[in-house]
């Protein structure tokens, strides 16, 4: 589907206003995700829509520890979009905002702890724990486990238990 240049200019309002309204640096997963929940736009429009964003210096690209960019509006984007925010119907932008209250703080804790597991090419499974602040490494461990079963179990273990698993990993390297 061709879209023409009002749609385009549209897509990347809509764009900027989930980066302003999220308020702080979001990976494009999860920014492409949060464009998608209420159906309004398609993938392929949202990331050439991204793509123009980053090279008009309206978004900013910053690479996590692990190189991964995370996306955050900048002024000229706020300048931007203030002046052209009522192109977009405000059905839409409400529709955007109500999706971003839904899912923030979970996208900014997943942001900032979080757990997964993979397997590397020999078939051994690996867990990768990290707790996160503003981008930097507080704790970031990966162990090797036996299987699929007990890779689930320590993820699953790690987002229900962070704290308390951070504190006894402290205490034990501090008391030996």
């Amino acid at each position: 589907m061709f879209e023409n240049i009002e749609q385009q200019t549209e897509n990347k309002i809509i764009l900027l206003f989930i980066l302003a309204k999220f308020g702080s640096p979001i990976t494009g997963m999860y920014l492409t995700d949060l464009v998608l929940k209420p159906g309004l736009m398609n993938y392929f429009s949202c990331q050439m829509a991204l793509i123009d964003l980053v090279e008009n210096d309206l978004v900013d690209t910053t690479p996590d520890s692990d190189g991964i960019p995370m996306y955050e509006i900048n002024d000229k984007g706020r300048e931007i979009l203030d002046s052209l925010k009522n192109i977009v119907p405000p059905g839409i932008l409400s529709r955007y905002e109500e999706c971003i209250e839904k899912e923030k703080d979970d996208i900014k804790r997943q942001l900032e702890v979080n757990a997964s597991f993979f397997q590397d090419a020999s078939g051994d499974y690996y867990v990768r724990c990290f707790v996160r602040n503003q981008g930097t490494y507080i704790i970031d461990i990966k162990v090797p486990v036996a299987n699929k079963k007990e890779a689930d179990l320590i993820c699953r273990n790690w987002h229900q238990n962070t704290a308390n698993i951070y504190t006894k990993i402290l205490k034990v390297m501090h008391d030996g």
